[in-house]
């Protein structure tokens, strides 16, 4: 979920009630990751009105997370392959 989440948030800025609906999760979900990205330092919010804005707050944040797509989606080809070659 929190990868999800700074995923959503390279993309582009956004409200919680943004990432709710982006996500698929519930309010209370969303705002438990939040709150740990944001403890990490890697996600910074400011009050706009009535929103609560979420942004990435470090730029290395990018990086870690192409990181970790590259190593999940060579554990899921790797995965696929398994499957396909079949049993023995």
């Amino acid at each position: 979920m929190r990868l999800r989440l700074l995923s959503l948030l390279l993309q582009a800025e956004r409200t919680v009630g943004q990432l709710v609906e982006a996500s698929g999760s519930s309010q209370a979900n969303v705002s438990k990751h939040l709150t740990l990205l944001r403890q990490a330092g890697m996600v910074g919010v400011r009050k706009e009105g009535l929103h609560s804005v979420c942004f990435i707050a470090d730029p290395i944040v990018k990086e870690l997370c192409e990181m970790m797509c590259r190593r999940l989606r060579a554990e899921m080809e790797d995965k696929s392959r398994s499957l396909s070659s079949g049993p023995g």
